[in-house]
């Protein structure tokens, strides 16, 4: 009965993927591509359901919520841990256990999703930004392991609350500005609110937004950013304190946010920049909303 059931949702992720493809022209090559594909989605899809019928009750649970969080965030690209922080706390008693599938997770959704994204990056463009953070990211790691940031929390929610219901209200803002030294000072504040509160697409996401730029060419400069600062924060932490290296039974949830960010892109690929615009705005304020509640 075990194996049938395997097979069965197996079966059922093949043909999920199958509908979601992009029509394949005609040719062999195009069909031989085709048949890879799915041969690579069930053997993944396979050894992932395996996988999760060997899990503890509270891991399965844990897969589940890392799969819906990846694929409602991934229509955005950003706001992982906004949306699955409260239940991945109470589902899990190790509090730093959590904390590190929520890493691994949002890097596994970024990681995919820069490549999906990768004919639109161009790193002359986020070389500022980069610039910026990597200045600020050590500082605000130091920042985090020895000093109070409840008030920081405070505040840098209810800024993302009250500026989320703003462009709500009025999607049409814009800011004029976008020279090299405004870009250095965005990444450098997004750098600290990444390794503060685990939110390095704070400023940059709203900076974007603030541009009228088409929704891919937001993403494609805030996306790379906030892998490359999830990464540089994690080799700070790891390098100020060891013991708190990740644990590597955590990567066994990158397949479902691997499998949920596909799905979130998929949705992103059918929405208009103008949607896109609000679902951000969206998510900036469950993002500030969860910072305050860790507050309270």
């Amino acid at each position: 009965m075990r194996v049938r059931t395997i097979q069965q949702l197996v079966g059922d992720a093949v043909t999920i993927t199958a509908n979601l493809m992009p029509p394949m022209p005609e040719g062999n090559l195009s069909r031989r591509r085709a048949l890879l594909v799915l041969a690579i989605a069930s053997g993944g899809a396979y050894a992932g359901f395996s996988t999760f019928e060997a899990m503890s009750t509270s891991d399965q649970r844990i897969w589940v919520v890392v799969f819906i969080g990846a694929a409602i965030s991934s229509i955005a690209g950003f706001a992982f841990s906004a949306l699955t922080g409260a239940a991945l706390f109470q589902i899990s008693s190790d509090t730093l256990y959590a904390v590190q599938v929520m890493l691994i997770a949002s890097i596994a959704i970024q990681a995919y999703s820069v490549w999906q994204l990768r004919a639109h990056i161009k790193a002359r463009s986020l070389a500022p930004f980069f610039a910026g953070g990597a200045a600020t990211v050590l500082p605000g790691v130091l920042l985090l392991l020895h000093a109070h940031i409840d008030l920081y929390s405070l505040v840098l929610g209810a800024f993302l609350i009250a500026y989320a219901l703003f462009m709500l209200a009025k999607p049409s803002f814009r800011l004029p500005s976008d020279s090299r030294s405004v870009r250095f000072v965005i990444g450098a504040l997004s750098g600290v609110t990444g390794a503060l509160a685990a939110f390095p697409g704070a400023f940059i996401t709203i900076w974007c937004g603030a541009q009228g730029w088409d929704k891919r060419q937001q993403r494609a400069i805030y996306q790379p950013f906030i892998l490359g600062m999830q990464l540089l924060t994690l080799g700070a932490l790891s390098m100020l304190q060891p013991q708190h290296a990740l644990q590597p039974d955590t990567f066994k949830f990158v397949l479902p946010a691997a499998i949920g960010g596909y799905l979130g892109l998929r949705v992103f690929e059918r929405m208009s920049t103008h949607l896109f615009n609000r679902i951000v705005a969206g998510f900036l304020l469950i993002s500030g909303l969860a910072l305050l509640a860790r507050v309270f």
